[in-house]
């Protein structure tokens, strides 16, 4: 069931008064370097976030840029709609804010709610993006407490040390994935929802209540979803390691936390690429 109609966003050809008025509305970057270069095997992916409006990425996808900017997991039905083409190509982008737009102590968590219609604002005049929203109402998981106490260990640091320059904290990053877990030293439970729902066969909803950062370190799961074949046809050692049966589910592992991941429905935000473009680059 549709619950909310949709909405199209971006700066394309669609004649949709509300989307062109919300693209205009959105604040943008003063300063904007995008470069592109074929996808290779073993290329190192990052992106950061400086205090200011700083954003600096290196080997991203085209997916995961949409991600970071709608808060959306890059690699989960929720996102669905990227061509063909992007698939071959990563980019390095380096972009500013206005010179004192944006406050240097906001800490990580304000700082990309801040810096996300950049992102937005960036796709759709240099990519040309046009993406429709619709709330639906899906099959999800919801993330609760379980029956004892979270095994969750606290941080180390606080929230406020975040956006303090002389602690380097690496806060709201998670590394890790499916066959690797998930590994972090300041995160919260949005974080580690929105991480581990790129691997799942439903979207994850936060409903534990738990507030603060956490140090999280797990071991790898079984896949939710079914790896691609490899295109030669030829078998997939990394496919088969996933598939180890002594190996946990997702549900293992976030029970080791204390926390345990239960079937529901709910309305969700779901994002479909309606068009993009090759990049303008400079």
């Amino acid at each position: 069931m549709v619950v909310a109609a949709p909405v199209v966003i971006g700066m394309g050809s669609a004649p949709n008064l509300r989307a062109q008025s919300d693209s205009a509305n959105r604040a943008s970057f003063e300063v904007i370097s995008i470069k592109s270069a074929e996808a290779t095997k073993g290329r190192s992916i990052g992106y950061d976030l400086l205090a200011g409006g700083r954003f600096h990425a290196s080997g991203l996808p085209l997916s995961m840029l949409i991600g970071l900017a709608y808060d959306v997991p890059f690699q989960s039905a929720r996102l669905t709609g990227i061509p063909d083409w992007a698939g071959g190509v990563v980019y390095t982008i380096d972009a500013e804010a206005e010179k004192g737009a944006i406050p240097p102590t906001l800490g990580r968590k304000a700082l990309f709610a801040t810096v996300r219609p950049m992102l937005q604002s960036m796709l759709a005049d240099r990519f040309k993006l046009v993406i429709r929203r619709e709330t639906k109402e899906s099959p999800v998981y919801v993330l609760l407490q379980g029956k004892s106490a979270p095994k969750l260990k606290l941080a180390d640091i606080q929230e406020k040390d975040c956006y303090d320059p002389a602690s380097k904290a690496d806060c709201h990053n998670l590394h890790g994935g499916i066959g690797r877990g998930m590994h972090a030293t300041a995160v919260d439970l949005d974080d580690i929802v929105l991480f581990a729902a790129n691997w799942a066969d439903r979207p994850i909803l936060n409903r534990t209540g738990l507030t603060g950062l956490y140090s999280i370190d797990t071991e790898g799961w079984t896949p939710m979803l079914p790896r691609p074949p490899k295109t030669d046809g030829s078998p997939d050692p990394e496919a088969e390691s996933f598939n180890d049966p002594l190996r946990p589910s997702l549900f293992t592992v976030f029970s080791q936390l204390g926390l345990k991941l239960e079937p529901q429905k709910a309305p969700i935000d779901m994002y479909t690429v309606v068009s993009v473009e090759r990049p303008s680059e400079n």
